[in-house]
């Protein structure tokens, strides 16, 4: 009664999902292969797109950070009225004179200055003009006075910011950024090719699989007839058809299954390789390819030296070193007094007679002026310096532990990769075997059945472990597969095997 109910359900399920299926619209083959994957990855690969607009980003940072030292330009235009007194009246009351300024500075009338990106020097250089006019209620006379300066002045730092600044810090910090950015381009670049990959070597089991459990089905579904004819006949009893009958509609039920799985892991294979799901969608990729064992001997030390020396991540944290190193050179230099010395030189004059004769007076370089001055600021105590200094050492410090940490850790990911590496293919051949093995005593149970020496019973387990003797070999040829792919991404080497050079914009 149980078995009569189980039979009744799968029957059940199975119609269920005949009728979903038959709802999905029927997909379009297209054959291809793992360089065309891969291909189509690396051009419309969104997690790959995305990465590709690091370095460009990085690029236009780098560019903004030379911003310091494109030169300033001020100008100041105003005007200043004051009343000040100038005597008495004759009734003793004070009179006032009346002033007004108008004032003029700028390039070209202005004054320019910015940054030099040698030894921390900066400049000004430009020229002033200013014009008052007093107007004296006491004299009842009218003064124009005028007057202009050109200047040129130069500053150096001595000590602190002359080797290095903040300017410049950041100038090579972002130079490092950008290095840091094509290098996690690559590492993305790498993890994607690695998921296509063993993604395609999953749809070529999966596929593989469903033709074991298509086998499986077809042999339960022979044995079911031929155990039909026989319990017609009277030389089977009748509880040998139900169990033909239970384990027919269990390997249609698994072979279902397959399917699904097939159509999952293909999904997964057309996120990967596309920026347009809907193109793909009703699309069926059908590889080319079938799971092999070519043998592989990886040598540790070898791979341990690629590893070490191939792989993005530990380049980061070596580009890392050097940001700190950039930082501590910095901090160290900020510890020094700041000692500049400042260098200026003009032409001035100072007329009555209006702008015209001032201008000839500069022209002439009548009145010469200059100056040299040293300037010392001495920080007592300077705590925050040596504090700052402090930190930072225990900082790169720590990145240099890290750095020594993850070293280890990738000798330890390339042992493992090449252990899996050794491990699948020693199980590849075991697999196989055993699948040969099963499929003789598989079939000596059939002629023992046939000949009346055995019971179907008997025949229907040597068929489940032909079955799953043939699943262990083609998930252990994927498994193989797929650990040859990890080991050269594990060194550093997964875009030379698949010969990709890398485009960095």
């Amino acid at each position: 009664m149980q078995l009569s109910r189980l039979l009744a359900v799968v029957a059940f399920g199975l119609l269920i999902t005949s009728c979903l299926r038959a709802q999905e619209p029927a997909l379009i083959p297209q054959k291809v292969t793992l360089a065309q994957c891969i291909e189509l990855a690396l051009r419309k690969n969104l997690e790959v797109r995305i990465s590709r607009l690091g370095p460009e980003i990085s690029t236009f940072n780098l560019r903004g950070s030379y911003g310091v030292y494109d030169p300033n330009l001020q100008m100041n235009v105003g005007t200043l009225g004051n009343t000040s007194a100038a005597g008495i009246d004759d009734q003793g009351r004070p009179v006032g004179s009346i002033s007004e300024n108008r004032i003029f500075y700028g390039n070209e009338g202005a004054f320019l200055g910015g940054n030099l990106p040698v030894a921390g020097m900066s400049y000004r250089i430009g020229f002033a003009l200013s014009e008052r006019e007093t107007v004296s209620s006491i004299f009842g006379s009218t003064e124009e006075y005028s007057g202009t300066a050109a200047l040129a002045e130069v500053r150096l730092p001595l000590l602190r910011d002359s080797w290095i600044d903040q300017y410049r810090t950041t100038i090579e910090i972002n130079r490092e950024n950008l290095n840091s950015s094509e290098l996690d381009l690559q590492s993305q670049v790498m993890s994607v090719v690695l998921r296509v990959e063993q993604a395609y070597y999953d749809l070529i089991f999966a596929r593989e699989f469903i033709r074991v459990q298509k086998t499986a089905f077809e042999a339960a579904d022979r044995l079911l007839q031929e155990n039909r004819k026989r319990v017609e006949v009277g030389a089977m009893a009748p509880l040998e058809e139900k169990s033909a009958e239970a384990q027919a509609a269990a390997s249609r039920a698994a072979l279902i299954a397959a399917e699904g799985d097939y159509g999952t892991r293909m999904r997964i294979l057309k996120n990967l390789i596309t920026d347009d799901y809907m193109q793909l969608r009703e699309v069926e990729l059908m590889p080319i390819e079938d799971l092999g064992a070519i043998p592989s001997r990886p040598q540790v030390q070898d791979s341990w030296l690629k590893g070490l020396t191939l792989r993005p991540d530990l380049e980061q944290l070596r580009l890392g070193l050097r940001q700190q190193n950039i930082q501590l050179r910095y901090l160290r230099n900020q510890l020094w007094p700041m000692l500049d010395l400042v260098g200026s030189y003009g032409q001035s004059s100072r007329r009555e007679t209006g702008y015209g004769d001032v201008f000839r007076d500069i022209g002439d370089g009548a009145y010469p002026n200059h100056r040299v001055l040293l300037t010392l600021s001495v920080p007592l105590g300077n705590r925050s310096a040596r504090n700052n200094l402090a930190s930072r050492r225990g900082q790169l410090e720590q990145a240099l532990l890290h750095l020594k940490q993850q070293e280890q850790q990738v000798m330890v990911q390339i042992d493992n990769a090449i252990a899996m590496v050794r491990t699948s293919f020693e199980r590849a051949g075991a697999t196989k075997q055993a699948r040969e093995f099963a499929r003789d005593a598989w079939d000596a149970e059939q002629k023992k059945l046939d000949s009346g020496k055995s019971t179907s019973y008997e025949v229907l387990l040597k068929q489940r472990d032909y079955i799953r003797t043939l699943s262990d070999e083609i998930q252990a040829l994927a498994d193989y597969n797929k650990a040859l792919a990890d080991l050269s991404f594990q060194e550093g080497t997964i875009l030379d095997r698949h010969n990709i050079g890398l485009d960095i914009r």
